[in-house]
């Protein structure tokens, strides 16, 4: 982990933005914290299967209908650059959970398990 994002996990999903710096109590919802860091885990498996379902689209299109010429190396070229994606959404949404998680037990840490 780099850096201390567990404050970061905060700002972002409990959504105290500009206010967060004015409260005196902050209270943290587990069960929330749980529900959005599945929702950006499976989120990101779901644009995953998107981007593999259009990069075998691109291929068919570049093998079976613009097989030749400039378009095809383009669409071609297209392909690689889309294909150098693969992974990295669902990696990084599966990171934001971990980070999420790790951030719940640093909190549950520094709290001391007083809930």
């Amino acid at each position: 982990r780099k850096g201390n994002v567990c404050p970061i996990i905060l700002y972002l999903i409990i959504g105290l933005y500009e206010d967060y710096m004015y409260l005196d109590k902050v209270i943290v919802d587990d069960g929330y914290m749980q529900d959005v860091s599945e929702y950006f885990e499976s989120q990101g498996k779901q644009l995953q299967e998107i981007i593999d379902s259009y990069i075998r689209i691109m291929n068919r299109v570049a093998e079976e209908g613009i097989s030749k010429g400039q378009t095809s190396d383009s669409i071609r070229r297209f392909i690689s650059y889309a294909e150098q994606l693969n992974n990295v959404i669902v990696d990084t949404s599966i990171e934001i959970k971990t980070v999420t998680m790790n951030c719940m037990e640093e909190i549950d840490t520094q709290d001391r398990y007083i809930f």
